[in-house]
C-alpha cells in the first residue's frame, strides 16, 4: 500500500496550480488579440506600456507563484520579482515589449501562458493605393504600398518557434448587382475584411466593379480597437469597364383551350417571345443576337442581329419552326475590350399535332362538349370547313383556337352527321389535311 501512496503523494506536491490572469496598463484597454489554445498562450496588445501589469488569481497561495519571463522558450524563462496584492493574487510590473510571461511549471500541460506586444510601437503604415494599368475585364489588381516591417509576432511556449498576430484591414467600395425583382442592376457597397498575408503587394478585385466607385483602403482592427485613427488610402474615382448582363425572357403566347403545349417544357408553334437584356453600363452598348435551331446546326443562325437597343427585336420574336432552340447574346461596349455573353438552350417548340373529335352536343348547351373545336399543337396556318350532306358549305373557319357552334345563319341544324375538311401547315412547313364526319347529338 505504501508503495502506492508514495509515489501519487508526490505527483500532488509538484502538480503546478490553475490560474487566470488579468493584463492591465498603457492607454486604454488592452487587447486579447489572440488565444492559442494549442499552445496555451493568450497574445495581448498594449497601446504604450505605461503602468502595465500582469496579475495572476490561483487556489495556490500568492506567495508561492513564482514569475518567469521568456523571449524565446519557456523553459529558458527567467525568474522575475513578483508581488503579492491578495492571499491568492500576485502580480508582476516592468513589462517588457515581445516578451512571454507566465507562473508555474513550463513542462506541465496546465501551464499556461501571457504574450506582450507594445501595439504603440507597431501601428500599421499604409503609403499609397493604385491599380495595375493592365486592369481585367473579371477583375482589377489593386497595388498596396505599405510597411509590413511592423509584425505582430509571439513565440510558442514550448518550441520557441515564432508564430503571427493577423491583422486585418478593410476594403471598400461600390458595385452592382441584379434586383430580380425590378429586373435591374442595383447599386451595392461592399465591405471586405482582408488579412495581410492575403494583401500583399497587390490585391484582386474579383469580380471588378460594376460602376465607377471610390475604392478605400483602411485599419488594422486593433487600431480601432484602442480608439486610435486608422490609416486609410484610397483611389478617388475607378471607371468602370466591366459588363454583366441578364437576359429576361417573356412569352407572349397566350395558350387557348384546345392549344396543347406539347411535352413538359415545351411550346407550341408558333411560339412568341420577347427577349430583353438589361446591363450593368446604361449606355453605348452593342447587343448581338444570334438564334440557332440546333435540329438544324449548333453553328449557323436562323437569326442574328446586332443592336444598339436592349431586345432582340422591336415586336415579339417568333418560333415557327419545331426544334430545339439556343439563343445566343454578346453584350459590348465602345471603347473597351470587355464583353459578356450569355446562352440559353432551354426553348423547345414541339411537333405538329392536330386531333379531331368526331362528335358534339350544342343542342345541349351546356357548357360541356358544345362547340366543334380540335386540339392541337405547332400549327401556324389553319382552315377548316363544315358541308351538309349536300356538299352546301355551312361554316368555315381559320382560327384553330375557333370552332363551330352548330349553327348555320343563326340557327341550329339538326342531329345528324356533317363533313368535315381541315388544312393545317404545321411548323416543319408541312401542310396536313384531314376530312370525316363529325356527329350532332342530343335533341331533335
Amino acid at each position: 500500500m505504501k508503495k502506492i501512496i508514495l509515489p501519487i503523494f508526490l505527483f500532488l506536491l509538484t502538480f503546478p496550480c490553475f490560474g487566470q490572469y488579468v493584463v492591465t496598463g498603457g492607454t486604454g484597454t488592452p487587447v486579447r488579440a489572440k488565444n492559442d489554445v494549442n499552445n496555451r498562450i493568450e497574445v495581448y496588445l498594449l497601446n504604450g506600456l505605461n503602468n502595465a501589469m500582469i496579475k495572476f488569481t490561483s487556489d495556490v497561495p500568492a506567495e508561492k507563484h513564482e514569475w518567469r519571463k521568456f523571449s524565446g522558450k519557456a523553459i529558458e524563462g527567467e525568474v522575475v520579482s513578483s508581488y503579492k496584492e491578495s492571499e491568492y493574487t500576485s502580480y508582476i510590473t516592468n513589462i517588457s515589449d515581445g516578451m512571454g510571461y507566465y507562473v508555474g511549471d513550463p513542462a506541465s500541460m496546465s501551464t499556461s501562458y501571457i504574450w506582450i506586444i507594445n501595439y504603440a510601437t507597431k501601428i500599421p503604415v499604409l503609403n499609397a493605393l493604385n491599380i495595375d494599368k493592365e486592369e481585367e475585364c473579371e477583375y482589377i489588381k489593386l497595388l498596396v504600398d505599405f510597411d509590413n516591417n511592423k509584425k505582430l509576432n509571439y513565440r510558442i511556449p514550448v518550441s520557441g518557434e515564432l508564430e503571427k498576430v493577423e491583422r486585418e484591414y478593410t476594403l471598400e467600395y461600390s458595385t452592382m448587382e441584379w434586383d430580380e425583382y425590378h429586373t435591374l442592376f442595383m447599386p451595392k457597397s461592399v465591405k471586405e475584411t482582408i488579412p495581410i498575408s492575403k494583401l500583399g503587394v497587390d490585391y484582386l478585385i474579383s469580380p471588378s466593379p460594376l460602376q465607377n466607385t471610390k475604392i478605400t483602403l483602411y485599419g488594422d482592427q486593433f487600431a480601432k480597437d484602442f480608439g486610435i485613427p486608422q490609416n486609410k488610402v484610397e483611389i478617388e474615382e475607378y471607371t468602370s469597364i466591366a459588363i454583366r448582363t441578364k437576359m429576361v425572357i417573356d412569352s407572349t403566347l397566350n395558350i387557348s383551350s384546345n392549344q396543347t403545349a406539347g411535352e413538359e417544357g415545351s411550346f407550341s408553334a408558333p411560339a412568341k417571345f420577347k427577349f430583353s437584356a438589361y446591363t450593368n453600363r446604361p449606355s453605348g452598348t452593342t447587343y448581338k443576337w444570334k438564334i440557332f435551331n440546333l435540329n438544324r446546326s449548333t453553328t449557323m443562325p436562323v437569326f442574328q442581329v446586332d443592336r444598339t437597343s436592349n431586345t432582340l427585336d422591336d415586336g415579339d420574336y417568333t418560333f415557327e419552326e419545331a426544334g430545339r432552340y439556343r439563343v445566343n447574346l454578346v453584350v459590348s461596349n465602345t471603347g473597351t475590350a470587355c464583353t459578356d455573353t450569355i446562352s440559353i438552350e432551354d426553348i423547345i417548340v414541339s411537333d405538329f399535332m392536330l386531333w379531331v373529335p368526331n362528335a358534339f352536343s350544342p343542342r345541349l348547351a351546356d357548357g360541356v362538349n358544345d362547340i366543334f373545336k380540335v386540339a392541337y399543337k405547332s400549327v401556324i396556318k389553319f382552315n377548316g370547313w363544315i358541308f351538309n350532306q349536300w356538299g352546301n358549305e355551312l361554316f368555315h373557319w381559320s382560327d384553330p383556337d375557333l370552332g363551330w357552334d352548330g349553327k348555320y345563319r343563326g340557327k341550329l341544324v339538326p342531329p345528324g352527321a356533317y363533313f368535315y375538311i381541315i388544312e393545317a401547315t404545321s411548323a416543319d412547313g408541312k401542310k396536313h389535311v384531314r376530312k370525316g364526319d363529325v356527329n350532332i347529338l342530343g335533341g331533335k
